[in-house]
Order: structure tokens, then C-alpha cells, then sequence
């Protein structure tokens, strides 16, 4: 068992919630910690019939689409890094035109959010680019006023 598993349900299992909580919680954690939760949980008479444990996967690097959209006059774009990176996200109209520049840095991983402010843009389709690493995605988004 490694620190990096997680536990999955296979069927419904009578397992309270804080205590499938605390099961979770402790496969992240560490080996001896999961094991204790395990034991207890036996002992209070549950199975471990139905549930397994599976390797964590590292998430990815992921772009959303903003939300809302449409939208006038603001959006917010959420985007996930696995790993510290450098992260450029900009947004372009249909001829390719940079119209802003909405992060230009290095950030750290997890999940990022941007509000961005469209009211000097005309309606219309513009799109948003994510670069972060070697990964790139664009989205397409629709200003209406």
C-alpha cells in the first residue's frame, strides 16, 4: 500500500459518512493510518466486502469552459495544473488578435480561477488560451450585450 491510493466503492456499502470520511482521509495519508481506520471500522462490525484500493492518478493539466457563457460583461475560466508552471492565459477574437492578457506567470499546482471583465469587447465569439508547460488548449467563448 502506497500513500498515493485512494478508496473507490464498488456497491453501496452501511458505512457512516464521517467514518467512510475518515477511511478516504487516511488512504492519502499514510500506510499505519489507513490500517487503523480499517481495524476500526471492522470492529465496529463493517466489511470490507466491495470496496478497493486503487493507485491515485495524477490529475492533468485541464482548461473548463468559462462560465457563464454567454456572458456580458463578466466570465470566470478555471483551469488545473498538476505541477508548478509557467501559465499563459489570453484571450483573442476571431482575426487572432490578443485582446487581453489575463495571467502571465509562474503558478503552482492545483486549480486556478480567473474572473475576466469583457465590457470593453463587442459582442461576438473570442477565444481563451491556456499554455502551461508544453500543454495548450483553447476554448471559445461568446460575449452578448
Amino acid at each position: 500500500f502506497s500513500q498515493s491510493a485512494h478508496i473507490s466503492t464498488i456497491d453501496n456499502l452501511p458505512i457512516g459518512s464521517l467514518l467512510w470520511d475518515d477511511i478516504q482521509n487516511a488512504a492519502y495519508n499514510s500506510p499505519s493510518d489507513y490500517q487503523k481506520v480499517i481495524a476500526r471500522y471492522v470492529a465496529l462490525g463493517g466489511s470490507m466486502t466491495g470496496v478497493a484500493v486503487a493507485p491515485r492518478v495524477a490529475p492533468d493539466f485541464a482548461l473548463s469552459q468559462n462560465y457563464p457563457n454567454p456572458f456580458n460583461p463578466g466570465t470566470t475560466i478555471r483551469y488545473d495544473l498538476p505541477r508548478r508552471s509557467m501559465v499563459s492565459l489570453a484571450v483573442y477574437n476571431t482575426l487572432g488578435q490578443k485582446v487581453a492578457t489575463l495571467v502571465q506567470e509562474t503558478q503552482g499546482p492545483g486549480d486556478h480561477e480567473v474572473k475576466f471583465n469583457g465590457s470593453g469587447l463587442a459582442s461576438g465569439v473570442y477565444f481563451f488560451r491556456l499554455q502551461a508547460g508544453d500543454f495548450v488548449s483553447t476554448k471559445k467563448m461568446l460575449v452578448l450585450k
